[in-house]
């Protein structure tokens, strides 16, 4: 447990270096790569399913909780870019990040982080680089082995080892938190 509890406390101080890192988000780091490909992202792709249930960002975590139980991992860090506290949710496989909004938080990125869970294109960690292109296409911008796909509300990361998928992550951000090796 203290372990579980020392790893969060340092996914949260990295969680708050990166939201206050003073970068420009909006812009990449690297030109997107051209390919063909599936149809661009849209408000469709940036959500999670989870036992009949829709999690978009924006949604209150309050859904989250409903829907997937009390029985998560808790963290929080003072917000760089909010009135009052970033907070984490991660249950077994996703994390769910949040903003503050008066007394409410609210869903900044979720981060797949087991084969339990899927994008809305049905892609898990664990699955081929190839089965990524071919259900998100060949237009991404590639970050030294983290396929990024730009969307109007956001972006959809894929992170890699080599072939596979590590993690995917759906966030408002073009930055969002990195996952633990």
């Amino acid at each position: 447990m203290k372990k579980v509890f020392c790893g969060l406390l340092l996914l949260s101080i990295v969680f708050a270096l990166f939201a206050c890192n003073g970068t420009n988000p909006d812009t990449p780091t690297q030109p997107p790569s051209t390919g063909q490909g599936a149809a661009p992202l849209s408000v469709n792709d940036m959500l999670l399913i989870v036992g009949g249930t829709v999690f978009r960002l924006d949604d209150a975590i309050g859904l989250v909780t409903d829907a997937l139980g009390t029985d998560y991992e808790f963290s929080e860090s003072i917000s760089c870019e909010y009135e009052g506290m970033d907070k984490i949710f991660a249950y077994e496989g996703v994390e769910f990040y949040t903003y503050p909004v008066g007394e409410k938080d609210f869903l900044h990125e979720i981060a797949l982080t087991a084969p339990k869970y899927q994008t809305a294109r049905g892609i898990a960690v664990g699955d081929s680089a190839e089965r990524v292109a071919g259900a998100y296409g060949e237009d991404y911008d590639d970050q030294d082995g983290i396929w990024v796909y730009p969307a109007d509300s956001g972006a959809l990361w894929f992170y890699f080892t080599g072939d596979t998928v590590r993690s995917v992550s759906l966030s408002k951000d073009l930055q969002p938190v990195p996952p633990e090796d």
